[in-house]
């Protein structure tokens, strides 16, 4: 009955506290609002305590939303305030959205606010079916969305890239990537629907326009859940991956099997993200199973064909895969050429089948071959000499 107003109380509180780095008693007083978010979500997802909990009731719990309808407007009320505290506190240090460690000069207050925020923030949005996100997302006007959804993609990315969680804090960490996977869902139909097209009118607040730097977090996101270590599941034991399994199914699947209807949508302005995507494709290409090692070089071709499609050369995905190579062979000089002759001759088999760029497919890869044999043991960037088919 109070939980509406306990998070009115808690919310009003957090907006009026005037945030500052340097102020001990302010950072007490928003891990304070954040720790009692946290008890009172505990409460919501067992009013119990534990107590007269069964297994199947536990399990259950898990795997669907615990809030009520009638009490999620309260809650989803809170994330961009969640959203806030995060952000300020990971930026207050370096001006970059980055968690450091308290031996790299930041105290355990923050460390633990940042925690303890994100895990409010899992918590709210575990709670929220796909319902609930669409009423939420459609409830804000276009520059909120475009604020929120920035703001969800670049903390789901960097908290992938966290160890906010003792290693042997599964469920914690499974919770998280679930909840993640979820996010990275829901975004999508609001990314496809609002912020795809070039000829939007940004005075009409549910106008359709371009927003490359919402694709390239998204795609950022993507890139980071497919090659998410916690999720190579061969790394945990069979019990282990039998627990993984069962409560969470294979996240990274999901993951993948939603990137082709995004990137169907993004149609030939992918290209304008071969920077980001290249050097990120021939990593899962080059160090993760046969079946990533598909999927990769598929995008990848993908990204060819657009390019050409749209200019009618390689121009600016050849330049990043000049680079790319290098840099892996660099790295380890034996994995390079190995990764390379998989590349070539996989990208052969499939310009081949292409038909319309057999050829220029081929004088392609031989200009890539022939400009890495140029220079095999030096950093050599060769953004000033692409052929340009």
């Amino acid at each position: 009955m109070l939980f509406p107003e306990l998070l009115n109380i808690l919310r009003v509180h957090l907006r009026a506290i005037e945030f500052c780095s340097e102020s001990t008693e302010r950072m007490d007083e928003i891990y304070l609002c954040i720790a009692i978010l946290c008890r009172l979500f505990k409460i919501m997802e067992d009013p119990l305590g534990g107590a007269g909990a069964d297994k199947s009731t536990a399990e259950k719990t898990d795997k669907t939303a615990v809030i009520p309808d009638g009490k999620m407007y309260e809650s989803t009320a809170l994330i961009k305030d969640i959203l806030d505290v995060v952000t300020t506190t990971q930026r207050s240090q370096s001006g970059e959205i980055s968690l450091k460690a308290p031996s790299e000069k930041v105290t355990a207050l923050k460390v633990d606010l940042v925690v303890d925020s994100l895990t409010v923030l899992w918590s709210i949005l575990h709670s929220m079916s796909e319902a609930h996100y669409e009423k939420y997302f459609a409830s804000l006007s276009k520059s909120q969305l475009k604020t929120i959804l920035s703001s969800l993609l670049a903390i789901a990315k960097t908290s992938i890239g966290l160890n906010l969680y003792p290693e042997l804090w599964i469920v914690m960490t499974m919770l998280q990537l679930s909840t993640i996977t979820s996010l990275h869902k829901a975004v999508a139909k609001p990314l496809a629907a609002w912020f795809t097209n070039t000829g939007g009118d940004e005075k009409d607040s549910k106008a359709d326009s371009f927003a490359p730097e919402l694709w390239q977090a998204y795609l950022e996101l993507t890139l980071e859940m497919i090659g998410c270590d916690a999720l190579q599941l061969d790394k945990f034991s069979t019990r282990k991956q039998t627990f993984i399994q069962d409560r969470y199914g294979d996240m990274r699947q999901s993951v993948i099997d939603q990137f082709p209807i995004m990137w169907k949508t993004l149609g030939s302005k992918a290209v304008q993200f071969s920077g980001i995507l290249v050097p990120v494709l021939f990593d899962l290409a080059s160090n993760y199973p046969i079946n990533l090692k598909e999927f990769a070089v598929d995008i990848y071709f993908q990204l060819l064909c657009r390019e050409f499609d749209e200019t009618g050369q390689f121009g600016e995905v050849e330049r990043h895969t000049i680079d790319s190579l290098y840099n892996i062979a660099n790295h380890n000089q034996a994995l390079g050429e190995t990764f390379m002759h998989f590349l070539f001759t996989t990208l052969t088999k499939k310009f081949e089948t292409h038909g319309k760029l057999a050829s220029q497919g081929q004088e392609f890869l031989t200009h890539v071959k022939r400009v890495r044999i140029i220079s095999p043991s030096r950093c050599f960037r060769v953004s000033d000499i692409s052929l340009g088919i």
